[in-house]
Parts: structure tokens; sequence; C-alpha cells
């Protein structure tokens, strides 16, 4: 029933203690998602945006579960436009350029 309590108090306060677990003095560990949120009124920080993996949602007793599709569409890439042909004029100072290019290079 402790480790019970213990979960409770963590969900509330976002402060769990390792009394005793790994080392004589014990340790602490701070879930900094829950303790900003709880710091801050007007924001609210998001779990899935702070760490790299999410857990997904604890489903309490008696709550349904929320159907979720089971695969999403990717997103098309917009393609990158083809690009042109050069008219002559072009072509020179594009030449002019590279040739710019690598004098820069040398020195």
């Amino acid at each position: 029933m402790e480790v019970c309590d213990e979960l409770r108090s963590f969900e509330a306060t976002g402060v769990y203690r390792l009394n005793g677990t790994c080392t004589s003095a014990g340790a602490t560990y701070l879930d900094p998602v829950r303790l900003l949120n709880a710091s801050y009124q007007r924001f609210r920080i998001v779990p899935s945006a702070y760490y790299s993996r999410s857990f997904g949602p604890q489903h309490q007793e008696g709550e349904p579960e929320i159907e979720r599709p089971e695969k999403r569409r990717k997103r098309k890439r917009n393609q990158k436009p083809k690009p042109r042909e050069l008219n002559p004029m072009e072509r020179i100072a594009e030449a002019r350029h590279q040739v710019m290019r690598y004098t820069a290079l040398l020195w």
C-alpha cells in the first residue's frame, strides 16, 4: 500500500524519493514536466514535446479507451521545382561565377 501512496505523491508533485534503493543516503527523482507545469499558471508543457519517447496516457478504471486510427497517412513532400533552362546571357554569367568560385578557393 505504501508504493501506491508514493506513486500518488509522485503524480501529484513530480518528486519521487528512492529511499535506500541504490544508495545508503537515498536518491530523489524530479520530473521536470510536472514541476514546470506546477509552477506555471498560464502555460502548460506537454510531456510528448519534452521527452523523446512517449509512454502513452494512463487509463483509469471505468474510463472508456479512445479509439485511434490504426494507420496515419504520411504527408507528401512538396516537390522541388525543376530548374529552368538558362538563356545565353545567364549561361555566360553562370560560367563567370563558376570561374570566380574556383579562383576564390585557390586563394
